[in-house]
């Protein structure tokens, strides 16, 4: 009876593990698999954030213009805000090879779709293809820029030297045909109006434009020939349009003169009585004084 009893217990408690582990098992499996979803939907999720499309505000347009000489240059940066925000303070960084900013223009506010436009004065000292980097803001822009080798100083003195040669002959030019015109002035002034006719600025030009070829000044001087020629030309249209002079605006105009001469003749005159008078006197006092002795 003892022994049926304890393999009873010994089933029992058998059967008791048994159920322990396989709910054990199941529950640990079940754990698993929904832990398991959960990553699954965590990722899927950080997966579609990473997906989204951010645009950067800002879009960099070609350069004007884009090819300089060695030297100071000076050129526009547009840039585009493809933003919904408006964007403040904009000031470029700009770096390249042999490439120095002296002075930057700023964009202080920018609207969405909308273009704005650096100004930037800067000197580059080496030619060729040079890639310039700008950089606004966190975005950084690359524009290509091709800078010429300027002309050797041999080739460019040559070029001087003709230019001065040419501006010499037009001074001379210009000198005869403003010495006609001024002879011209002259010649008319007793039988025409040429009160309005004024060549002082032309014959400053004129000078101005002979300094400046003395001193090999080629810019002064070109600019001082085209204001000396747009002043002659000036003055010769108003001299073809010069009136003649009417007999009582010549009787007005000799006024003056008469008087000077009428006024002329009297102070002559009035010297003259003055002296004859003193002259008598001092020869009566000669004689008297000869009667005496």
């Amino acid at each position: 009876m003892k022994k049926r009893i304890s393999i009873l217990t010994l089933t029992l408690v058998s059967l008791f593990l048994v159920l322990t582990l396989s709910f054990s098992s199941a529950l640990d499996e079940n754990l698993t698999n929904t832990t398991d979803t959960n990553i699954t939907q965590t990722n899927t999720t950080l997966t579609t954030v990473q997906n989204i499309t951010i645009l950067p505000p800002l879009v960099l347009k070609s350069i004007n213009p884009s090819s300089f000489n060695v030297g100071d240059v000076q050129f526009n940066i547009p840039i585009y805000n493809q933003g919904n925000e408006t964007l403040k303070n904009l000031i470029p960084l700009l770096s390249g090879n042999g490439f120095s900013t002296s002075n930057i223009i700023p964009i202080d506010e920018l609207s969405p779709r909308s273009t704005g436009y650096f100004l930037v004065l800067g000197h580059f000292s080496n030619s060729g293809n040079i890639e310039l980097s700008i950089k606004v803001n966190s975005q950084t822009f690359y524009s290509n820029i091709t800078i010429n080798q300027l002309a050797t100083s041999s080739a460019s003195s040559i070029a001087s030297q003709e230019l001065l040669q040419n501006q010499t002959l037009q001074l001379s030019d210009l000198k005869k045909i403003y010495n006609l015109l001024d002879q011209e002035q002259t010649e008319k002034a007793s039988t025409y109006d040429v009160s309005k006719i004024n060549l002082a600025d032309a014959k400053k030009y004129l000078r101005d434009t002979e300094a400046a070829i003395l001193t090999q000044d080629t810019t002064k001087a070109q600019a001082n020939l085209a204001l000396a020629l747009e002043e002659i030309k000036y003055q010769q249209d108003k001299m073809s349009k010069v009136t003649p002079i009417s007999t009582v605006d010549k009787l007005k105009s000799n006024a003056g003169t008469f008087s000077a001469i009428a006024g002329a003749l009297v102070t002559f005159f009035a010297v003259y009585e003055l002296l004859k008078k003193k002259s008598s006197a001092v020869v009566s006092k000669v004689q008297e004084k000869y009667k005496k002795d």
